[in-house]
């Protein structure tokens, strides 16, 4: 990828018959995707309007996203294929065209193929590339823009900034997330490896996926990765990169004990792009990416200038994260500022709490939120829902006694939910409004 003159070339180092996907056990060609996208292409040039991108295959979005690009239109990515999320999305946007799992069917059924022995895509850089939905914390839908600057150089940056395997990428997130869009779709484009179709989730399945098409990079989210070992799968030779929240360091000195290496963290935002990363046991602070530079405010929450947020790259973009600066470049993380609350003068952090909670006997995943008390006394009180290993004998009277040797009683939640399950997004993020209703 080169950006010369206000554009940005893709794919100049790719050939007609190189491997761009594996998809159902079949190597698609660099020539065969393009005679895809190009099909897609010509549907979409004589149409006005935004193409809406919700199919769950990873290679039938790429076609979409790439053909959308090529046909000047944006491509509309929504959090999740929610019915209530869709309308929502739909009533702001005229869609061109609807790219959504019936589509994703036809898509590969083209027999088109391009012929050449090698292409170079143009883009213009401030061409607006992807207007991605985030249900964030609140589980409203929140639109995201995103140049061709902001998108591809970002993959680029990623691409150095790591000794990547020269092998397919597995992934067990989505690509309508910036983090699926970015380390599972662009990425692969880059670095010239292939993007795997699959999205698997069990065990056997993540086992089965890297061994079929021998891939040595797993790019996941902590809270399935956790899942991925406790059920003891073997990625001794895979490079692991996981993101949306904190691992918990237990989970990496496991991760170590059992693989020998460590799992590669990335920080980041749908805002502001990936920011920064760290392999925790060799050191617990954030190394923030080359072309991102880090400050703070006066109250300690994080302030990012990157050319992957979309506006004037040398503002500085506010996060609501707490962080203790170290240098210029490195930082620790102290928490959210909506996840810190005062209960009795005390200040407390959810984030804490849950990582408690993580820590106890049987618990497999936790969310915590702080709820208004309706005391004299506190302001707040703390609700837990936590997943409960079936094969474990707990309840909530055995997770507060445990608890207990971590936490000051006021920090314990007064209410705790065991469920079999807690209904995460896709991208392993649990909107409030959802952890509310496992009360109701």
């Amino acid at each position: 990828m080169k950006t010369v003159a206000g554009n940005i070339t893709l794919f100049a180092n790719h050939v007609a018959d190189s491997t761009v996907a594996f998809c159902e056990g079949e190597n698609i060609s660099f020539a065969t995707f393009m005679g895809d996208v190009d099909v897609l292409t010509q549907k979409l040039l004589p149409l006005t309007g935004d193409v809406l991108i919700s199919c769950k295959s990873r290679y039938a979005f790429s076609v979409a996203l790439l053909a959308s690009w090529q046909a000047g239109k944006v491509a509309i990515l929504p959090p999740n294929k929610h019915t209530e999320t869709l309308g929502e999305i739909g009533r702001a946007h005229k869609f061109a065209f609807v790219c959504n799992d019936v589509w994703a069917e036809s898509c590969r059924q083209n027999n088109v193929s391009f012929s050449f022995t090698s292409i170079r895509l143009v883009f213009p850089c401030d061409q607006l590339a992807v207007r991605l939905y985030t249900s964030g914390s609140t589980g409203q839908p929140k639109a995201v823009e995103k140049t061709m600057s902001n998108l591809l150089p970002e993959a680029e940056m990623l691409k150095n900034a790591f000794a990547w395997p020269n092998t397919a990428i597995v992934a067990s997130v989505p690509a309508n997330h910036l983090y699926g869009l970015t380390f599972t779709v662009l990425l692969p484009w880059v670095l010239a490896v292939p993007l795997v179709d699959e999205m698997p989730l069990y065990a056997s399945e993540v086992e089965n996926c890297l061994e079929k098409n021998s891939s040595g990079i797993l790019i996941t989210v902590p809270i399935h990765l956790k899942s991925l070992m406790d059920a003891g799968i073997s990625l001794k030779k895979v490079m692991c990169v996981t993101s949306a929240a904190p691992l918990l360091k237990d989970t990496a000195q496991t991760y170590r004990q059992q693989y020998g290496t460590d799992p590669v963290e990335i920080y980041g935002s749908s805002e502001t792009g990936v920011i920064a990363h760290r392999l925790q046991l060799q050191d617990e602070s954030w190394e923030a990416f080359s072309e991102v530079m880090v400050t703070s405010d006066a109250e300690g929450l994080l302030q990012v200038s990157s050319p992957f947020v979309n506006g004037q790259p040398s503002e500085l973009f506010q996060m609501s994260d707490q962080v203790n600066l170290l240098d210029a470049s490195r930082f620790t993380l102290e928490g959210r500022v909506d996840s810190i609350i005062k209960i009795g003068g005390k200040r407390i952090s959810t984030l804490m709490i849950e990582q408690c909670l993580m820590r106890c006997h049987g618990v497999e995943d936790a969310a915590v939120i702080a709820v208004p008390a309706k005391s004299h006394i506190r302001d707040w009180v703390v609700w837990a829902a936590v997943a409960v290993d079936e094969n474990v004998h707990t309840n909530s009277r055995d997770i507060k006694r445990e608890l207990q040797k971590w936490l000051d009683g006021i920090a314990i939640p007064r209410r705790i939910i065991t469920l079999a399950k807690l209904s995460r997004e896709e991208n392993g993020k649990l909107p409030k409004k959802r952890l509310m209703a496992l009360f109701e």
